[in-house]
This record gives C-alpha cells, structure tokens and sequence, in this order.
C-alpha cells in the first residue's frame, strides 16, 4: 500500500484466495474493497498511522472474499521505505486464519458448556448434601436422644443398631458424596 493506504501490489496468491484480480485491487482502499466493518476500519486505521512512524504489527481482521464468504486473516504488515528513509507506505503479508478462529470458537463454547456442567454438578452435590446430610444427621441425634432414656433392653439393642446403622450409612454418603 502506499502512504494514503491504497493498494499498490497484490501477488497471484492473494489474488487466487481472495478471488479478486489485480485490477479488482490496485488503487483501490482495502477496507472498501474488503468490506470491513466499522470498528475493523478504525482499527486498521490506528494500525497504519502507527505504521507511518516505522512500526510493524500483527492483526487480525475478518475480510469479505470476492464471492461473499467471510474470512480471518492475520496480517503482518511492516513500513516501506524510500531512498531517503522516509515511510512511503506499507506492506502486508496475509494468512488465512479462519479455520484457527473457527476451533478458537469451538473451544470456547466447549469450555462454556464444561463449566455450565460443572456448575451444575456443584449445585447438584450441595443440595444432596444437605438433603441426605441433613436428615441422616437428624437420625443420628433422634436414636441418641432416645438412647439416653429409659428403655427396655431390647428397645435399647434397636436404638444402637439403628444408630450405628445410622453412621455407616453417613460415612457411605459423605464418600460417595466427596467423591
């Protein structure tokens, strides 16, 4: 490109990716061309007054190919030079990116999903939690409680299997539950 970003050279390459011929793009502004949204536009305009005072970056933008379809492309983009040293405009190197940006999109609505599971597991297990917990513990107390009045032998013989049915039965849990 040259200093007021338009289109100075294009290879063959770009041309057979993109779909447009050199005469498509030569003269012409890239973000018309490519149809890039308005924040792309401000963007890369932010880029290339950066570009005019020597700097080089990486960016990556979504550009629309001659045939409709919409592509990410990451462009390493560096200053060009005259004979005298001054920035005479810029020159860009492009790569499709856009199946990289597809699996990005892919994992994130994968690690989106994972987490909505493990929260409800989380909630899942703290309901239980309180739901077994809660009235095995009330279990527990009652058969104490009734231990420590009068009661037959064989009223009290009841009372201390169900009780220490009561905590084998809590410690099942409290595993199964921790696991």
């Amino acid at each position: 490109m040259d200093i007021n970003e338009r289109i100075q050279y294009v290879n063959r390459g770009f041309c057979e990716a993109s779909g447009y011929t050199e005469e498509d793009l030569i003269g012409k502004h890239p973000a018309v061309v490519f149809k890039l949204d308005e924040e792309t536009r401000n963007r890369m305009r932010a880029v290339n007054e950066s570009r005019k005072k020597g700097e080089s970056s990486v960016n990556e933008v979504v550009i629309t190919m001659k045939n409709g379809e919409k592509k990410w492309l990451a462009i390493s983009g560096t200053p060009l030079y005259d004979e005298k040293g001054n920035v005479s405009g810029s020159m860009g190197i492009h790569m499709d990116i856009s199946e990289q940006k597809q699996l990005e999109g892919e994992l994130r609505e994968a690690k989106s999903i994972a987490e909505k599971a493990a929260d409800a597991k989380e909630s899942f297990l703290a309901n239980m939690s309180h739901e077994i917990r809660t009235p095995m513990n009330g279990i527990l107390g009652m058969t104490e409680l009734c231990l420590q009045t009068r009661t037959t032998d064989e009223q009290r013989s009841y009372l201390e299997m169900t009780h220490t049915s009561a905590k084998s039965l809590l410690a099942v849990i409290n595993d199964i539950l921790d696991f």
